[in-house]
């Protein structure tokens, strides 16, 4: 798999969280980063990250230098 750019667009990671989750679900986050060419790590941290700022946040972000 192809890897994005890691990169801590939203600070510093300090912290984790460990969640259980279905294969199923595991399957299609997989799957999701896969198409949007990133590790699940960084593509779940945007979802997350989306879910709790908004989505204006994370587009000023990629927006950032």
């Amino acid at each position: 798999m192809s890897r994005g750019q890691s990169t801590a667009p939203f600070g510093k990671l300090t912290e984790e969280l460990r969640i259980g989750i279905d294969e199923l679900t595991r399957d299609s986050l997989t799957a999701l980063a896969f198409a949007a060419d990133k590790p699940l790590a960084e593509y779940i941290r945007e979802v997350l990250h989306l879910h709790v700022h908004g989505h204006a946040a994370v587009l000023r972000s990629r927006m950032a230098p």
